[in-house]
């Protein structure tokens, strides 16, 4: 027990020795910046840019492009309880964070809802460093006390130039350390530029990929310490240090005064110039830094995820015959004004409902007429004007959209492809200049599957009609200017349709 609790002791004091060690400590803080995942190894890049394989990709699968919505491969039409995998590929999560909604519903619900929302009312760098020389000085009028500290200020001034060396010195040891990084960052940066990282089905696109994740990995391992407040602080030193000199020989008279200024501004205006350009070599620095940082924190999002460029997910599916709707959302990190749009949506049915939707077109014989003014001659001989009306036709073909509800199959042409079907609709016409909604209800027929509809329905629509008691063919009294008394009224007629099915 003894010899036991020495080697356990031993052991405590090996560990608190190597955690105080400064190089494992640092080593220990830089990998993955606190929070990556440790397990984010060449396998995981090897895994990451593959798409499910074997028993992880289901029979019943839709590989969708997470940046268009575009089905790529796949259908929107499965049996009804099957398990469908939603598979999005085409990520590029170095620049996008991506969303995907997967809605599931009832697919009579889901078809009642796509017809209903077609009602009008119901939807809606690094800067260049240059030293100048500090030029010849003059005479010094000064005498006395005032010489001395004329030439202390001007002693002093000189020492500057070195001050602002030294500061540069620091700035290009700086710069210099940071250019392989820099390179690094701009090369990924613009490898990872576009829309997506693998395209979907090339195997050479794939190897990039793996690349493109070990390059990511390498970013974040490398990211350099970048303090930037010592060199600010010797900037503001060299500031503060010229201002005090400046205050020093305004405090002179004379000759003295504007000898000691002009020399000291011939040496300090140089200065001047140094701390502008350190300044935006500064400025320029804190942006890289933060601009690497930014990568880095988007690339830590991204292998923290369970797969940063294939995304698998799966609707719910069983209860009978369901609609699903996937929304994709992506919102670009390297622009922190950009807002989460929607850039895509697919639709997919699981089963078979009763409920389908069709378009196509309907004859009616409600009769398209538009009340005019109408020129006669009189018995006197003069031009007068008439209530008359145009476009007198019979027979009108119109666009119709159809929600058919199959009551029941039978044969036709082979098993269960006709059907009986109560349809309702909604009829598109131009009609008295204006476009506007009209309705239809009836029966139909199914044909194909139920791909084809054959309806004969009763159609209502607004008709223009003369009011104010007035009837075609009277004369329009002079004091009646346009437009004309007219009134538009439901009307009632038969409607013939032919549609094909959408949904």
């Amino acid at each position: 027990m003894k010899l036991v609790s020495q080697i356990k002791a031993l052991c405590l004091i090996f560990v608190l020795v190597a955690a105080s060690t400064p190089a494992l400590a640092a080593r220990r803080n830089s990998r993955w910046l606190n929070s990556l995942p440790a397990s984010t190894a060449d396998s995981d890049c090897e895994k990451w840019c593959s798409l499910p394989k074997g028993k992880d990709r289901l029979a019943a699968s839709v590989v969708i492009d997470a940046n268009t919505g575009q089905i790529l491969e796949g259908g929107t039409r499965f049996a009804e309880g099957e398990k469908v995998q939603l598979i999005f590929v085409n990520k590029n999560p170095f620049k996008y964070s991506y969303r995907f909604q997967v809605v599931s519903q009832p697919l009579d619900t889901a078809i009642v809802t796509s017809f209903l929302s077609l009602i009008p009312g119901f939807g809606d760098t690094l800067g260049a460093l240059g030293i100048q020389s500090s030029g010849v000085a003059r005479n010094n009028p000064c005498q006395g006390a005032p010489l001395t500290e004329s030439n202390a200020i001007i002693a002093e001034a000189n020492k500057l130039e070195q001050q602002s060396k030294d500061i540069a010195t620091q700035l290009n040891d700086l710069s210099k350390k940071l250019e392989p990084y820099q390179k690094a960052y701009n090369d990924f940066i613009k490898a990872t530029d576009g829309d997506r990282i693998i395209s979907y089905g090339s195997t050479e696109e794939t190897l990039v990929c793996r690349d493109l994740c070990g390059k990511a990995k390498a970013l974040v391992d490398q990211l350099p310490s970048i303090d930037l407040s010592g060199i600010r602080k010797a900037v503001d030193a060299l500031e503060k240090a010229i201002t005090d000199l400046e205050t020093r020989a305004n405090k002179l008279s004379g000759d003295c005064k504007d000898f000691t200024v002009g020399e000291l501004n011939r040496i300090a205006n140089p200065r001047k110039e140094d701390i502008k350009n350190y300044n935006k070599r500064l400025d320029d620095l804190a942006k890289a830094k933060d601009s690497f940082e930014q990568l880095v924190n988007i690339i830590k999002i991204a292998f923290a995820s369970e797969n940063p460029f294939v995304e698998v997910k799966y609707p719910q599916t069983s209860g009978g015959p369901t609609g699903v709707t996937i929304s994709i959302f992506r919102k670009n990190l390297r622009n922190p004004d950009a807002k989460e749009q929607e850039i895509g949506k697919v639709t997919l049915q699981v089963g078979e409902s009763p409920l389908s939707i069709s378009a196509g077109i309907g004859f009616s014989t409600i009769r398209d007429r538009r009340v005019i003014r109408q020129p006669f001659a009189k018995d006197d001989g003069t031009i007068g004007a008439k209530f008359g009306e145009e476009n007198t036709s019979k027979l009108r073909p119109s666009a119709v959209v159809m929600l058919n509800a199959s009551l029941r199959r039978f044969n036709m042409f082979a098993k269960d492809d006709g059907s009986f079907a109560i349809s309702t609709g909604l009829v598109l016409s131009n009609r008295n200049g204006t476009t506007e909604a009209e309705f239809i209800v009836g029966p139909s027929i199914g044909f194909l599957s139920n791909r084809v509809f054959f309806t004969f329905g009763y159609h209502a629509a607004r008709v223009e009609q003369l009011g104010g008691g007035f009837k075609l063919g009277d004369e329009i009294p002079a004091n009646i200017t346009d437009p004309l008394p007219v009134e538009r009224n439901w009307k009632g007629a038969f409607m013939f349709g032919v549609t094909y099915k959408l949904r």
